[in-house]
């Protein structure tokens, strides 16, 4: 109201001040110089007033309105866009170009409709704002505009005897949600990782410990006696005339978990300058009889009760008894130390959960990481002595270094932006446990054997160098893994260096032929970016599961799965070396995003690029379908179900019912496959044929909806016969539920054919609290027969796509598949008024790592079936999960080989104007 009463030009002015403001941004634009158009103008169009709208609820919302209860309950609720009313000034030099502000208005705006009724105009027109004083911009694409209230050209101020014009105009814009990133351009990265835990999974660390006060390093002298803790060295032996002296150091905050396994510890000694005669030396540990070692105290009872009479320890005067864990060396005249192995004694020290072991340390409290280590030096032959820098020097005082494994570790790839994260098309826990180098010939690895490759240090080399005809590399799964044992069908590398000038082959070991070839005739099984090393980064190598992979084969004292790629030419060769991260199989079906990377109001559009890792041949897809889930509902979720009785989440029990048994299968996803050859299943009515037990604790988590799928092996005598079901019963029987019916195609008798089950709700009658528990949840796999035909039947895994945030099936049209070299782009951010789902080709050289937005072209529109334009729920940790098959019209198949690289990208939406901070 402050306006009443002014004249255009008085306003105009008045106006001048916001512009001044930190440099504010409100303009239309189509992203190109001459298609925008500035609405905070002082030689145009200017913003008078605005006040933000907000959406509504479309039809104000669906309620429960009962005229037998009190009130009403929201029942259904979807925005609608949003209408802001924006009153401009516009104001020119002349009349004409007034005229042509005005036009330049209108013409972007019947452009940025034009957008959505036509599909040849695909450039979309947007709002862009930035307050003062605020730091980012957010965009609302413009879907209609209405543009009104133009003074009369014969009334003042547009008719004047001026050359000058202005106008007032009422401009109303109908646009979407306000996000982030500019409409019809890339989203953010959105970070996203896929990791798994095991138990089994090697973890090498590293770390350096030191003394770090003086009373953490000590000598005691026998003929004083005393023990100083404060002198620039500590001493060794006979250096003074009238006495022995022993060296105690102790390593504060030694953070090493009780019971690993001590690769290598180095103790490192530097000179304190003085040096007398020949010395040996001997190096011991001390115990923990006392409890946890503490500093010095000074007095020569503290010192001495650190290596107490033991059988086969110390005596009272110090002097050393064998026995203990110890490390002798013997140091010519005039010389220092070099690194001292102390691995033996860290080990003790460290020992188990339980300590070092009773016989040596009867008594002694366990290690707890953290604690402090103590070491001790003393003379242990001859009249000779040795200083060495204490921490009171003040530089190259002691130092520890320790190399060690501890039981279970990540695997995988941590979250990244970049196109590196893979998702395997099954779920299970079997890892690559040890992987090693042959060497030919011996001359570059003594005996021939590396050590296991994933106890290195990062970077390491993944064949001899130099590489010859014979060197072979070797990947197994142990069968000494408590969980982790178990057939892979992938392969991960990172590479740093590429290899180049070798060629050889891939190979198997199956349990009637011995090494064979991922090949049946003229079908090759095997593909990938890393097949011969050729990817710098992050590639693969993927491979169809074979049925005779023996599970009990021994390479280097190793026993489990073994697979390897043998040299048998080279030309000049490099040898690749693997960093970053270790070599792994993938086991995850989903990748998982942090809360922190999706900010906004509501759920943030989102773009997945996956690149298809599986072989065409047997294992080429057609259908890709992707739901999400929020953590909030349960981290131990697992959409995939096994018919194993291992590597099922924790907790969940597999049970089968008489005639049916589980085998040993290669070619399965655990090791292990339930037959069905006995199966007899009484006619014409439902029967439960197997089961997963999902206890209290867990159940829960599996409250949802869901599209399930059962894959297996199915006789072709089934067809037509046999109809199979899920049955989801809580607790003792009650809320029972089911999904759709199928029936059994076997369209094929060597992969795997997946059942298409529909929609599953798995929910309870009654409403649950957040703080409730609920029953255990039972889910039964039936089948109805009308004749016994199950022979030579099995059972994989069932698989539940959850479907109640959000979920999208995306399918290639006619016969039309995708396999490595094809990508899949799925994108509601770069094509606003339509979101899109496009196979893709690589061209050019597909070992180039490239990113998946560029180099590519569009090879099909993929057909779209979803709950809604892809999304991210924000400010939420969340699991995408994914499944692909091949559909066509006698039914769907789909091998637990399929594997893709997945990446994304997001844009937060906002429901008003200031949202993006």
């Amino acid at each position: 109201m402050a306006w009443i009463g002014l004249s255009l030009k008085q306003m105009y002015i008045g106006l001048l001040w916001k512009v001044n403001m930190a440099n504010p941004i409100l303009r239309i634009s189509d992203g190109t110089l001459f298609g925008t158009i500035n609405l905070l103008n002082l030689n145009g169009w200017l913003l008078k007033e605005w006040k933000p709208s907000v959406p509504e609820p479309k039809g104000g919302g669906i309620f429960r309105n009962s005229p037998l209860v009190d009130g009403r309950k929201l029942a259904y609720k979807k925005m609608d866009n949003v209408f802001d009313t924006f009153n401009l000034i516009g104001s020119r030099n002349s009349q004409d170009d007034m005229i042509t502000s005005i036009q330049e208005l209108q013409r972007l705006l019947e452009k940025a409709a034009s957008y959505w009724t036509t599909h040849w105009q695909n450039q979309p027109v947007w709002i862009e704002a930035r307050a003062p004083n605020e730091t980012y911009s957010r965009y609302a694409t413009i879907v209609d505009y209405r543009l009104t209230g133009f003074g009369g050209p014969f009334q003042q101020p547009f008719f004047s005897a001026s050359c000058e014009s202005a106008t007032e105009a009422i401009l109303v814009i109908e646009h979407m949600f306000w996000q982030e990133t500019i409409p019809g351009e890339d989203g953010n990265c959105l970070q996203i990782s896929s990791q798994a835990f095991s138990p089994d999974y090697p973890n090498l660390l590293t770390d350096t410990f030191y003394p770090s006060a003086s009373a953490h390093d000590a000598t005691y002298n026998t003929a004083q006696p005393v023990v100083d803790l404060n002198e620039n060295t500590i001493e060794v032996g006979y250096i003074q005339v009238n006495g022995k002296s022993t060296a105690g150091i102790l390593f504060d905050n030694v953070t090493i978990p009780a019971g690993a396994k001590i690769e290598k510890a180095i103790l490192t000694l530097n000179s304190g300058g003085i040096v007398v005669g020949t010395a040996t030396l001997i190096i011991f540990g001390q115990d923990r009889r006392n409890g946890a070692v503490t500093p010095f105290d000074g007095t020569i009872e503290d010192f001495t009760e650190r290596y107490p009479v033991l059988t086969g320890g110390f005596a009272t005067d110090g002097t050393y008894a064998p026995g203990t864990p110890s490390q002798i060396i013997s140091l010519a005249d005039g010389t220092y130390p070099g690194p001292i192995d102390v691995t033996n004694i860290v080990q003790w020290i460290i020992g188990t959960d339980d300590g070092p072991p009773s016989t040596t340390c009867e008594g002694c409290t366990g290690w707890v990481s953290g604690d402090m280590l103590g070491l001790f030096i003393q003379l242990y032959s001859s009249t000779g002595g040795r200083l060495f820098d204490s921490f009171d020097s003040g530089v190259d005082f002691a130092e520890l270094y320790v190399e060690y494994t501890v039981t279970g570790a990540y695997y995988g790839r941590e979250a990244t932006c970049s196109h590196e994260v893979y998702v395997a098309n099954k779920q299970n826990k079997g890892i690559i446990s040890h992987v090693f180098i042959y060497d030919a010939d011996g001359a570059e690895i003594p005996g021939n054997w590396s050590t296991n490759l994933l106890l290195e240090t990062l970077p390491y080399d993944i064949l001899p160098d130099p590489v010859e005809v014979g060197d072979i590399i070797y990947f197994g799964s142990s069968d000494e893994s408590t969980d982790g044992f178990g057939p892979f069908c992938s392969i991960v590398f990172d590479l740093s260096v590429i290899q180049e000038g070798v060629t050889g082959v891939w190979r198997y070991y199956d349990e009637v032929f011995g090494w064979t070839l991922f090949n049946f005739g003229s079908y090759v099984y095997l593909c990938g970016d890393q097949e011969i090393f050729k990817t710098l980064g992050v590639g693969s190598v993927v491979f169809e599961p074979m049925d005779g992979h023996a599970p009990d084969h021994t390479v280097n004292g190793v026993t489990g799965y073994w697979v390897k790629f043998e040299v048998t030419a080279v030309n000049t060769p490099t040898t690749p070396v693997q960093a970053n991260r270790h070599i792994y199989t993938v086991t995850n079906p989903y990748v998982e995003i942090d809360e922190l990377q999706v900010t906004g109001d509501i759920p943030a559009l989102s773009r997945i690029l996956i690149d298809i890792a599986a072989c065409e041949q047997k294992a080429a897809s057609n259908t890709l379908v992707v739901g999400l889930r929020s953590l909030s509902r349960g981290n131990d979720f697992a959409a995939y179900l096994n018919a194993s009785n291992v590597q099922n989440p924790s907790g969940i029990v597999f049970n089968y019912t008489g005639g049916t048994s589980l085998d040993q299968n290669g070619d399965s996803i655990t090791g292990y496959i339930l037959n069905t050859f006995n199966y007899l299943p009484t006619l014409d009515t439902w029967n439960n044929m197997c089961s997963w037990h999902i206890p209290s604790e867990l159940a829960k988590q599996y409250l949802g909806d869901y599209h399930v799928y059962v894959r297996g092996y199915f006789n072709v005598y089934m067809r037509d016969i046999t109809k199979i079901r899920l049955r989801v019963v809580f607790g003792d029987g009650y809320n029972v539920s089911y999904s759709d019916i199928s029936g059994v195609y076997c369209f094929t008798l060597t992969e795997d054919e997946v059942l298409d089950l529909g929609k599953l709700s798995i929910h309870p009658s009654s409403t649950i609290r957040p703080d409730d528990a609920i029953d255990m949840i039972e889910i039964y796999l039936d089948t109805y027969d009308t004749e016994n035909n199950w022979g030579f039947g099995f059972i994989r895994d069932i698989i539940l796509i959850p479907a109640d945030e959000w979920i999208g099936s995306f399918s290639m049209p006619g016969a039309g598949t995708m396999y490595y070299g094809k990508g899949v782009d799925i994108d509601a951010i770069t094509v606003p008024r339509q979101y899109r789902a496009v196979e893709t080709s690589i061209f050019g050289n597909i070992y180039s790592s490239p990113d998946p937005t560029i180099g590519r072209s569009i090879a099909a529109e993929m057909t779209r079936v979803s709950s809604s334009e892809p999304i991210i729920q924000a400010n939420k940790n969340q699991r995408l999960w994914f499944t692909q098959f091949y559909a066509h019209d006698l039914g769907i198949y789909a091998t637990h080989q399929h594997c893709g690289k997945v990446s994304m990208q997001h844009s937060a939406r906002y429901l008003y104007a200031r949202g993006n901070r």
